[in-house]
């Protein structure tokens, strides 16, 4: 990947919030940061066939999310196998989506304020920092607390205002529970019960 290309990710992914303009009739609504998007029944077998996606952030470059129900195959320790404190975990990277499968994001919740992470919610964190991960795994993280991603969903701008209008994504609000879920394999079923 060429380092244009990886810094318009990494700045898509880390920016902050633009004032929103003048809303037109005409153009769907974009979900906002920190939302949940629940694939339809509807959504064809394939990356998002149930998926459950946290919306991480949105701006006039598009938008990007992580998946929520989607443990990888790689665990941790195979991830991280410089630090010692990762050894003897058996907590998986997430697959976060098909865009940049190479590059790892993390999850965290805790109190305070994080220098090198994004708040998405109250007292969850958003971040690209591999300090933040290393730090995260030498202080003994448990899975309900952090998680690791690799690659992210993402859209071009419009995209998901359409795929939402057109049905494809119910937009429901994320709390750290839903996050953190321990079952993530049953995520979707759960929460698309809800819906209905």
């Amino acid at each position: 990947m060429t380092r244009p290309l990886r810094s318009w990710i990494f700045g898509l992914l880390l920016c902050s919030l633009t004032a929103p303009g003048t809303a037109q009739t005409a153009k769907p609504a974009e979900p906002a940061p920190g939302t949940l998007l629940v694939a339809s029944a509807r959504v064809a077998p394939g990356r998002f066939h149930e998926a459950v996606v946290l919306l991480v952030t949105v701006s006039d470059k598009g938008a990007a999310g992580l998946v929520l129900n989607q443990p990888g195959a790689v665990p941790l320790p195979r991830l991280f196998p410089h630090l010692a404190s990762a050894e003897g975990r058996t907590d998986v990277a997430f697959t976060g989506g098909p865009v940049d499968p190479k590059t790892t994001f993390c999850l965290l919740h805790l109190q305070g304020k994080l220098r090198e992470a994004r708040e998405i919610l109250p007292g969850v964190f958003f971040s690209t920092s591999q300090d933040l991960m290393a730090l995260a795994l030498n202080s003994q993280q448990p899975p309900t607390a952090f998680r690791v991603f690799q690659g992210y969903a993402g859209w071009t701008p419009g995209q998901l205002p359409r795929e939402v209008a057109a049905g494809l994504w119910t937009v429901v609000p994320a709390t750290a529970a839903i996050l953190f879920d321990s079952d993530p394999a049953t995520l979707w079923t759960r929460l698309a019960a809800a819906r209905r």
